[in-house]
């Protein structure tokens, strides 16, 4: 069995407009994995949170609820200098495919 290097439990990402304060939920509750070896695609309708999710998985930005392992280190929770090594590894992440 193979071991997961990513894991993403119960995502959300809820925006606020500026105007109004209306709420906009971007992503709801999304949940999967990638093994180690595994190649994923991420696929789906203009405006459907692709965007966002990878901009999250990045460390680009911050979820409103949920957690990312990246090889069992929640980057939700990262501190000082710590989120550009995850900038750096989703950087290669998307111009390695």
């Amino acid at each position: 069995m193979n071991k997961a290097i990513l894991e993403v439990k119960n995502l959300k990402k809820i925006y606020t407009t500026r105007f109004g304060g209306n709420k906009v939920q971007a992503l709801s509750n999304v949940t999967f994995s990638v093994d180690e070896g595994e190649y994923v695609a991420i696929m789906g309708e203009s405006g459907s949170g692709k965007t966002t999710l990878l901009n999250i998985l990045a460390a680009l930005d911050k979820a409103s609820d949920g957690e990312v392992l990246l090889d069992g280190k929640n980057i939700m929770t990262l501190k000082d200098k710590e989120p550009s090594d995850v900038i750096i590894w989703g950087s290669y992440f998307r111009t390695s495919i």
